[in-house]
């Protein structure tokens, strides 16, 4: 299983203080399809991945929740809820039965009060959260669906705007219609697409998933 303390965000922080963090995280394993932030709701939680991935989703006043991001093992997700008490417009849910650590912000409070670094280490994380909007609406800058669907599926697996610097993960947990609406393409456009991909062995299409078996010949769709 990979160990969510070996993150970049916490590369800087002293190995003394990285495990007072972890005696104050608690581990834990989620169902999938579980909520671990509901939009406009309180959730004062610090979640590291261990095993298994969550789905992130956004909402705008004219637009349901909708699939945003993946993370996979080794990622962190809440650094918002930490930052501040107030209600986002974001929404996580886990995807598969998730093995995943939570850190309380009070806990995490109370040790950044002691250990300033950790306030600087958790802007840093916040900072690759956000970071993730501006790679998501460069994907649709490409010029092609093809290509834009190529951006999002390196993204969700992890090849690509890997802002955490995790290892990539190659799996997608997104139906058609989530990818297609992410790469701004018609279903029946994805459908065709994912199937094209699949027949020149750059993806494989497996049940409620879809595989990255080949991303170095899928980073050359978007460069073609």
């Amino acid at each position: 299983m990979t160990d969510p303390f070996a993150a970049q965000w916490l590369h800087d922080i002293p190995p003394d203080v990285v495990d007072l963090l972890r005696r104050s995280s608690d581990l834990i394993t989620l169902r999938d399809g579980s909520v671990i932030h509901p939009i406009d709701g309180e959730a004062p939680w610090l979640w590291g991945i261990q095993e298994g991935y969550v789905r992130y989703f956004a909402t705008f006043d004219e637009i349901g929740p909708t699939l945003s991001h993946i993370f996979g093992p080794g990622s962190w997700v809440g650094a918002a809820r930490v930052a501040r008490r107030a209600p986002t417009t974001e929404e996580a849910r886990v995807a598969t039965d998730t093995t995943i650590l939570r850190i309380h912000r009070a806990d995490f409070l109370r040790l950044a009060n002691r250990h300033p670094g950790l306030w600087e280490a958790a802007i840093r994380l916040l900072a690759t959260m956000r970071l993730l909007s501006t790679h998501g609406a460069m994907d649709l800058t490409l010029r092609k669906g093809n290509m834009r669907l190529a951006a999002v599926l390196l993204r969700l697996s992890g090849y690509r705007a890997n802002t955490q610097g995790t290892e990539p993960w190659s799996v997608v947990h997104a139906s058609q219609q989530e990818l297609a609406a992410l790469a701004n393409i018609s279903l029946s456009k994805a459908t065709e697409d994912l199937a094209a991909l699949a027949e020149a062995g750059m993806i494989a299409l497996k049940y409620r998933m879809i595989l990255v078996t080949d991303p170095k010949k899928l980073r050359a769709v978007i460069k073609a």
